[in-house]
């Protein structure tokens, strides 16, 4: 009879905690796409299609999409996931992107309330279920201090765990970022073996920089970059064009639910998708080289933005 007194306040208190989830959550979602009102609106592209069945008895299907966009003059990923609407690859779709960060984007163009209903709703359900689990055995007496003691003691090691977990993962995070920067500047070296007239300058941008003491990240991506090189000045197509002809993918990328189940993607597609489209860009190029300008200004502050640079010429 003991152990069953015991269990019920900790059911109840994880209902609770369900509820005041749910309800952190809605609001949360709802005040995040507040603040992407001001973001810019584009047309996205679905370049890849994942369909699921979801559920137990009546199973549904969901479908991760990926799409594609252009921002600035790069190329872009982002992604819906759980989605119940199908889409087809290359239907096209609006999104927003963030103008400061554009490799962040939403398809949410407008606030939806919807986020702050579903929150509130359990808060109610989830808090008054543990309210009902929890009230009888808090009128009792209550438990011994050790025992209280002995949950913080447990709770000090998950946490020292958890750290030492961030920082594990972290380092392996830069490893990757390392290896991968290492490879493609060695393709690049092979391709200007190929095209002995043409400079390449090769770039790795970050959206934070991540000691490695510290955490890993709610959310982060890391791109691969690879441009034309000119006298150590990336080059322009044209005279004023704001184009600026190379290949880019993404590498790296951290995500997680609101601080929870961080997850750590690592593309490994990067090497066929660079290589394709720098042969592209280098035939354009050795085609019409003397269109292409020098617009050091512009170079440097492009550069500012990188973690790494290699040049290649």
């Amino acid at each position: 009879m003991k152990k069953k007194k015991r269990t019920i306040p900790i059911f109840g208190i994880i209902f609770i905690c369900f509820g005041i989830a749910s309800f952190s959550i809605g609001i949360t979602g709802y005040i995040e796409q507040l603040g992407q009102r001001d973001w810019s609106v584009t047309t996205a592209t679905v370049i890849n299609i994942d369909e699921y069945r979801s559920g137990h008895k009546n199973r549904s299907t969901r479908y991760n999409i990926l799409y594609q966009y252009e921002a600035n003059g790069n190329v872009y990923t982002g992604e819906i996931v759980k989605s119940n609407t199908p889409k087809t690859l290359g239907e096209t779709l609006e999104i927003k992107f963030d103008p400061d960060a554009p490799e962040n984007s939403t398809q949410y163009l407008e606030p939806a309330p919807g986020f702050v209903v579903s929150g509130v709703i359990g808060f109610i359900i989830f808090g008054l279920i543990g309210y009902r689990m929890i009230r009888g055995p808090l009128l009792k007496k209550k438990k011994s201090k050790p025992k209280t003691d002995t949950l913080q003691n447990k709770r000090f090691k998950e946490k020292n765990q958890k750290m030492t977990s961030s920082s594990t993962e972290v380092m392996e995070m830069r490893q990757h970022q390392d290896r991968i920067f290492q490879e493609v500047c060695e393709m690049v070296r092979k391709l200007k073996q190929k095209h002995p007239s043409v400079g390449y300058v090769v770039r790795l941008e970050c959206s934070d920089k991540i000691e490695l003491d510290s955490e890993l990240p709610n959310r982060y991506s890391a791109w691969i970059f690879v441009s034309l090189n000119r006298n150590r000045t990336i080059l322009e197509s044209g005279e004023d064009s704001g184009e600026w002809p190379g290949a880019c993918d993404e590498i790296i990328r951290v995500k997680s639910f609101f601080g929870k189940n961080k997850k750590l993607i690592v593309s490994d597609t990067y090497n066929s998708s660079l290589a394709a489209d720098l042969e592209i860009v280098t035939d354009e190029y050795e085609a019409s080289y003397w269109a292409y300008v020098e617009n050091k200004e512009a170079s440097d502050e492009i550069l500012g933005n990188a973690c790494c640079v290699e040049w290649i010429d």
